[in-house]
């Protein structure tokens, strides 16, 4: 489709019969249970499944006016480690889940293939009433359901917060193209509406503000030539309400992020490191959406050992893609506009803001490759239009396209059933992962834990001795970190990095006993309790964190559990001054 008919195309001029959109509908459910029917039988992760949903004590309710409150301030009003981000809907969502099928994993499994189709069925809507053409849209719709990259997000639980997201993210661009062929108020709410929910699934939506001004340009055309300043700044001023939106998601995500202790370390990912990340993860996902191969739950970020050569390359291969689609703007806007979408959608996960400890991931093209598939559509229609009018309307050119598009959704399918059986449990998805990557440390060691859960006892301690021996760079940064920070009294960047420690070691008592002292001396008592207790569970006699608890019982008033922690410290050890202080300290009627 040239951009000329695009403006020119309405209901009207290509009118359907109306059994066609039925037809393609059935057709997109088809092909999406015939992919994903398989998780039905799946299980939990060990891998954020077991922390946000089968072991999410705030979830086990089911759906309550007081789990739903929780839902709603989650990571907004206060810090909620049960949850990733501000993200209600997808929180409500597993809310139901637990309400009709309890932990019986297949059940949350079904609900996330069915809100996959419904996402499907939101792009059908929101491209055919871009290009109004059923069959475009549909094709765009089926690439979408069925693409090996798009696995991660229906067959992982933990990542239904990205269907969720794309869901609303496909339903406000329809409503935007409704709003363009009319704008009216009543129909711009709409668009805020379908917008505001999808940034409470996942804060990843920030970049459709701009992704509508792309779609302003082509194939609205309501950027038109020449252009003039009034009429730039209407559509940018349209837009305004979308980006303060933005601007507020943005800011309570990164403080979430950052008070969850998610935000990427500078020393372990330098600015340099993450600048040359981005560029190889932009050509990984390009390289794999044509050929989608090699593809993992887990990429382990490179740190400083970035392959700079690849990095070069990939910045390059798409510097002259963005070049070339500038040149042909006017010509071919469907380049321009597929390519931008693409990369400005996928900019914010980009990691040169890292976030975690993975390098990209592959449920974050589930927006982006849409403009990868309206540009190849686009691009191709016009090569069959220009051999048509060289050799004539040709039964044939429709029949080989037709064919083409067929050959292209079942390599497709089968590529993507084949990739959906390795997410069937831990055992699998890693197994996978490590077959397919290198280093990859969060692989070896929940694959590990597997192992070790499924009475391979020896397997899963070679794993996990593995992950120890890879990160142990990391662990080493991190316990001489946080004894500076703590060394110059910066208590929060020491809690930090010692956390870090002991969510790899948990078996550490000497950094379990590190980060209590700093809880200890920031006021936060509750919390140093639970790491002093976890030293006595490794180290029995340890009378330093003995010692603090006695300390913190008193400050909680529990005066007689204080004396008798106290008189059994002297009982073992009679030459304990400081205990001795402490309990001449206590009123003498405490018992």
């Amino acid at each position: 489709m040239t951009s000329n008919n695009a403006a020119a195309a309405s209901p009207v001029a290509n009118d359907r019969p109306k059994w066609l959109v039925f037809a393609i509908l059935i057709g997109l459910a088809t092909i999406t249970f015939a992919v994903f029917s398989q998780t039905t039988r799946f299980s939990f992760l060990n891998y954020d499944d077991s922390v946000f949903i089968s072991g999410n004590e705030k979830l086990a309710p089911g759906l309550t006016w007081h789990t739903l409150n929780w839902a709603l301030k989650a990571n907004l009003t206060k810090q909620e480690p049960d949850a990733e981000y501000w993200e209600p809907l997808t929180l409500i969502s597993r809310l139901a889940d637990v309400q009709f099928f309890g932990l019986n994993a297949g059940g949350h499994h079904l609900t996330s293939v069915i809100l996959h189709l419904i996402a499907g069925f939101m792009l059908f809507g929101a491209m055919n009433a871009l290009f109004h053409s059923p069959i475009r849209a549909g094709f765009i719709a089926a690439l979408f359901l069925i693409h090996p990259l798009h696995v991660e997000p229906v067959a992982w639980l933990a990542a239904r917060k990205d269907v969720l997201n794309g869901l609303f993210y496909f339903a406000t661009i329809w409503a935007y193209a409704w709003y363009a062929a009319s704008p009216r108020w009543s129909r711009y709410l709409l668009v805020c509406a379908s917008f505001i929910a999808a940034n409470m699934a996942k804060p990843m939506a920030v970049s459709l503000p701009l992704v509508l001004l792309l779609l302003d340009y082509w194939p609205l055309q309501r950027i038109k030539r020449p252009w003039t300043f009034r009429s730039c700044l209407r559509l940018g001023l349209e837009k305004a309400p979308l980006v303060v939106i933005s601007a507020g998601v943005c800011l309570v995500t990164i403080v979430a992020q950052k008070n969850l202790g998610a935000m990427g370390d500078e020393t372990l990912y330098p600015i340099s490191g993450r600048f040359g990340n981005a560029a190889i993860s932009f050509g990984a996902y390009l390289g794999q959406t044509f050929i989608p191969v090699g593809l993992s739950a887990v990429y382990p970020h490179p740190g400083n050992a970035v392959n700079w050569p690849l990095a070069a390359v990939s910045a390059g291969v798409c510097l002259l893609t963005t070049f070339l689609c500038l040149l042909q703007a006017e010509r071919r806007p469907w380049l321009i506009v597929g390519w931008a979408w693409f990369i400005v959608v996928l900019l914010p996960v980009s990691g040169i803001v890292q976030v975690g400890e993975l390098s990209r991931a592959d449920r974050y093209t589930y927006v982006a490759l849409t403009g990868i598939f309206i540009l190849c559509l686009e691009q191709t229609s016009e090569w069959v239009q220009a051999w048509q009018r060289r050799f004539g309307n040709l039964p044939a050119a429709k029949t080989l396209t037709a064919a083409g598009a067929c050959l292209i959704l079942g390599i497709a399918g089968v590529l993507a059933w084949k990739q959906t059986a390795t997410w069937r449990d831990s055992i699998t998805v890693f197994t996978r992962a490590l077959a397919v990557t290198d280093d990859n440390y969060i692989a070896e060691e929940n694959l590990g834990a597997a192992l070790f859960e499924a009475g391979q006892k020896e397997e899963g301690f070679k794993h996990y001795a593995e992950s120890l021996r890879l990160q142990a760079p990391k662990l080493e940064h991190h316990r001489s970190a946080g004894a500076e920070a703590a060394r110059r009294g910066d208590l929060q960047a020491a809690i930090f990095h010692f956390t870090k420690v002991i969510t790899v070691l948990p078996a550490d008592a000497e950094s379990h006993r590190a980060l209590g002292d700093l809880l200890f001396k920031s006021g936060d008592l509750s919390k140093a309790l639970v790491q002093y207790n976890e030293v006595l569970h490794y180290e029995r006699g340890d009378m330093s964190a003995r010692l603090h608890i006695a300390q913190i019982l008193i400050a909680d008033h529990q005066l007689s559990q204080a004396r008798a922690l106290l008189d059994a410290m002297l009982h073992k050890d009679p030459a304990n001054t400081q205990a001795r202080q402490l309990l001449d300290s206590l009123p003498p009627n405490t018992q």
